[in-house]
């Protein structure tokens, strides 16, 4: 797969479309240092982070495009983990 079109971007990451009815969310590598200097994690454990993150980004004023991506790769994360 390749990198889509930039869906949206904030402070942390840059979120764009992936496939269908996925998207790939970059997290800025300076957000990522800064996070691990304050509570050293492993990639696995930063992984499980993620869905959390997608989570509580639906509660905010974004965009429906950007939250119906999130919510799409959220159902996906759990179907994959429920199996």
């Amino acid at each position: 797969m390749t990198k889509g079109p930039l869906i949206g971007q904030g402070l942390t990451a840059e979120i764009y479309a992936w496939g269908d009815g996925q998207v790939l969310k970059l997290f800025h590598r300076a957000y990522l240092r800064e996070y691990r200097k304050h509570r050293p994690a492993t990639q696995e454990q930063i992984g499980a982070w993620i869905p959390l993150q997608a989570a509580a980004r639906t509660t905010e004023g974004i965009s429906a495009r950007e939250k119906q991506w999130l919510v799409v790769d959220l159902v996906q994360r759990w179907t994959e983990q429920s199996k």
